[in-house]
């Protein structure tokens, strides 16, 4: 480990130090924001590859302990009286049976204040008459001194802004992950007062049907606290998603609930509620509390959502997004950079139009999109809405652009071809190879997915399913969308990636441009409609927002961070507890209370899962998985037969291809190591499953697949396939075609018989649409198994039964494996080919650029 001196310069400001030549490739450097409190020469530290730790060490047992001053099951007389309840709690028995524990549980959550929960009225005036509101909700620094009061929890909170970067060889690279490694958590830090630590809060609120017809909805209001580490605060656990409130729903008026006046109303509710929530961090957000400063860095929702927050127009509006001033005709436009909207341009606005008659100001506000309402984010410092306001992938790829508006336009052009397409398409969909990690589909063109995770797959696999049958000169306008839905699938690889360097970002950002003339090239095959406008829309929101999906990962950290998808899963809790607890009345303060005993449990659940650990040391399980029977490092065999004679094994291997026998390559084998072995006594053992270890080149972390090479696996042969290199380093495609395990003296060797690819010089066709198209070889040959590298999956061109398209977004390390093999990564420079660099150079700015880079001083409340 080495330690470096660092400048207080903004972090795209630093000015690298050289390189120092004994500094290891791969190796990580950390910079520590200049108010960390670290001393200025140990403010920047270099660690090897092997060395670096990018989590914190939880607190042993025994020091967790040490901070309790009750026995871990208290309340309750005992660890199993609170196993009774943790049951009945779990299986939602009726109050009745359960008074005696419900008493136990809630002394507790009578003692700690935190866990409370309160109803406050929301009071509005609409047309000269006030409302008032009943809103459930706790308080949202008690929240937050609950969590830091827990000793495990706190101990995983970081709190001072890192700036990361990982050594090629010849550069530092940045990369971005956590909110803190982002560019907004160290600009507010360098805000605060010297030691003051930004204390970032997660809010999430959307709308959820709780009856099984909707008419019971339930509005839940959760929060997460950013700085605690993903695999934590995106658990179901403690220190996860946390809800914090319900919403007030106004009964809908059918006479009133398109007039503006009623839509302002409903605004004014939310806001004020808000509000209410917002007021015990308020304060705090401007002084000195425990050296902390609460604020609120992301807000995670949908665009419908994000344009209640953000108190602008909607869809219909002149200028639709809720982030920058882009107007509603050059939505699809991704050269454009358009002015952010900024809190304290949005105050001015209003300030201007209360200048003016009724009739004037609205005109004006309806210009900017705006609605003449204060926003609650402003009460809080350095939360703007503008800021917090994150792109959502679920909502606005699989279930947006993608799932809503790329299918259903490709379905419609597949059903204008006939229904012998249509079957084909689904019969080529049910011949796509099974994977892990992908969802299986026997037919898409009749079935209507809702799920978020099922187009993600359907897309990934229907670009492969539907390239044979299109062509370029028949089906022009087809040909032209399957070119967007590469691109569109290349981008949700990129916005599934949980680790983004600065070379992704800019590809990222390249891939941006690609996709926008991609969808202007489809539309411009269509002749227009006789008002003179194109055939197809393609300037809706969706196809907008994604243009500040990597400026939000350069300024809060990657997606994973504020993805509604992992707040949606509280959505079936509520619904759960709706069903199982409830009595259907008073629904919120029903809820609330389910959530007091289940957080009280949770931490009585932890305590005693310490003590167990203290009592027990802390072994790990020796016997992973029954099924892996064989453990090569790397590599774990299973699914194991009994053991055969070589003779016997290879007069019943039948294989299509030529290969070697297998007593000639045992004897070979042999030869080496022990001569004179007698090849007629010796056998081997075959397995039908794999599991492969592999560094990914994402986050270069230990990822695992799982392979198959069985003659019958769930009633059809599976051969995987896998990637592997040759002597010459070069990565080579294959086919697992037998894997096996023979001794050779004393070692055991695993090793496989494989069918090889051959690479094949792309086509048009292959270019067009970023095609990897691979050639079986009519030979085998043997390999040992710890020569693979990972599993791949390849699908059949449909064309011709010996090509294969390899299949490069079945995760985001092969996505990005894929580039690097094949030199298609535009991000192989990084500094002269950035194609959309961070100086936006080849951008067309124009005069719609805002002023206010990623790097200056926040403006207004900020």
């Amino acid at each position: 480990m080495v330690w470096h001196l660092l400048p207080r310069y903004p972090p795209s400001l630093i000015v690298k130090p050289a390189v120092d030549p004994t500094i290891e490739t791969d190796s990580f450097r950390t910079t520590y924001h200049p108010n960390s409190g670290l001393p200025a020469d140990r403010c920047q530290r270099v660690d090897r590859f092997d060395e670096y730790q990018p989590s914190k060490p939880p607190p042993t047992p025994a020091e967790y302990l040490s901070t309790l001053s009750s026995p871990p099951w208290a309340p309750f007389e005992s660890k199993e009286a609170f196993e009774l309840y943790e049951l009945i709690h779990k299986f939602g028995l009726s109050q009745s049976e359960t008074d005696d524990l419900l008493r136990v549980i809630h002394t507790l959550v009578t003692k700690r204040p935190d866990f409370n929960w309160t109803t406050t009225d929301v009071k509005v005036t609409y047309q000269d008459e006030e409302f008032s509101f009943p809103f459930t909700h706790r308080s949202l620094w008690g929240w937050v001194t609950d969590i830091l009061s827990d000793p495990f929890l706190a101990s995983q909170c970081t709190w001072d802004a890192e700036i990361l970067e990982k050594f090629d060889g010849n550069d530092f690279v940045r990369f971005f992950h956590e909110p803190w490694t982002g560019d907004r958590f160290w600009n507010v830090q360098s805000k605060l007062p010297p030691g003051g630590k930004p204390l970032a809060i997660l809010l999430y609120a959307d709308k959820t049907k709780l009856s099984t017809f909707g008419s019971q909805k339930g509005y839940p209001i959760i929060a997460q606290l950013l700085n605690l580490p993903s695999h934590i605060r995106n658990s179901a656990g403690l220190g996860g998603s946390r809800v914090v409130g319900f919403i007030p729903i106004l009964k809908e008026d059918e006479s009133q609930k398109k007039k503006k006046a009623y839509v302002n109303f409903k605004r004014v509710i939310w806001h004020e509620t808000f509000r209410i929530l917002l007021s015990t961090i308020r304060d705090k957000s401007l002084r000195d509390v425990l050296h902390l400063f609460p604020w609120i860095m992301v807000f995670s929702a949908d665009y419908e959502e994000q344009c209640v927050v953000a108190l602008t127009r909607g869809a219909q509006s002149h200028f639709p997004c809720p982030i920058c001033y882009i107007p509603s005709d050059k939505l699809s436009d991704l050269r454009v950079k358009y002015k952010r909207r900024t809190a304290k341009g949005t105050r001015a606005i209003l300030r201007e139009a209360a200048k003016h008659s009724k009739t004037d100001a609205e005109r004006l506000l309806q210009q900017r999109g705006l609605r003449h309402i204060q926003n609650a984010f402003w009460d809080v410092n350095y939360s703007s809405p503008f800021r917090s306001l994150s792109f959502d992938r679920m909502h606005n790829y699989p279930s947006g652009l993608g799932g809503r508006h790329i299918w259903p336009w490709l379905k419609g052009h597949i059903l204008e071809l006939g229904a012998d397409i249509a079957a084909r398409l689904d019969s080529q969909m049910d011949l796509m190879p099974s994977w892990s990690s992908l969802q299986h589909f026997d037919q898409v063109i009749s079935v209507d997915f809702s799920d978020a995770g099922k187009f993600e797959d359907v897309l990934k696999q229907l670009f492969f399913a539907t390239q044979n049958l299109v062509s370029v000169t028949e089906n022009p306008e087809i040909y032209s969308l399957l070119k967007v839905l590469r691109s569109y699938i290349n981008l949700d690889s990129y916005a599934a990636l949980n680790v983004h360097t600065a070379r992704t970002i800019n590809a990222g950002r390249r891939e941006l441009v690609r996709f926008s003339d991609r969808l202007h090239a489809y539309v411009d095959e269509f002749e227009l409609t006789p008002e003179g406008k194109p055939a197809i829309n393609i300037n809706f929101p969706k196809a907008h927002v994604h243009s500040h999906m990597f400026d939000d990962i350069m300024n809060k950290g990657v997606l994973k961070n504020y993805n509604t998808m992992t707040n949606e899963k509280v959505h079936h809790i509520l619904k759960r507890y709706y069903h199982e607890r409830t009595n259907f009345r008073n629904i919120d303060t029903q809820l609330a209370r389910i959530d007091q005993y289940n957080v009280a449990s949770m931490v009585i659940r932890e305590r005693i899962d310490y003590l167990e650990e203290s009592l027990q040391g802390n072994h790990e399980d020796e016997h992973e998985d029954e099924e892996e029977l064989g453990n090569f490092g790397r590599v774990n065999l299973g699914a194991g037969q009994p053991a055969r004679s070589i003779k016997a094994i290879d007069s019943d291997c039948k294989f299509d291809s030529y290969h070697p026998t297998f007593p000639d390559f045992a004897r070979n084998l042999s030869n080496i190591s022990t001569p004179n072995i007698r090849i007629s006594k010796s056998s081997i053992t075959e397995y039908r499953y794999l599991k492969i270890y592999f560094e990914t080149t994402v986050d270069w972390r230990t990822d695992m697949n799982r392979l198959r090479c069985s003659p019958m696996f769930f009633g059809s042969p599976r051969y995987d396939n896998v990637l592997t290199h040759d002597a010459n380093n070069e990565p080579i495609f294959m086919q697992l075609r037998f894997v096996f395990t023979y001794q050779v003296g004393d070692q055991v060797l695993p090793l496989a018989l494989v069918q090889p690819y051959t690479y094949n010089s792309p086509s048009q066709r292959d270019n067009d649409l970023e095609l990897i198209r691979l050639r079986s070889r009519t030979t085998l040959t043997f390999i040992p198994v710890r020569s693979i590298i990972r599993g791949v999956l390849l699908a059949p061109t449909f064309s011709n039964k010996n090509y294969f398209h390899l299949v490069d977004v079945i995760d985001p390390d092969m996505f990005i494996r894929t580039r690097m093999l094949f030199n298609k990564r535009p991000e192989s420079d990084l500094d002269s080919d950035l194609g959309i660099d961070l100086n936006e150079a080849d951008w067309d700015l124009g005069s719609n650029v805002d002023s206010e880079s990623s790097t200056s001083t926040w403006a207004d409340s900020e």
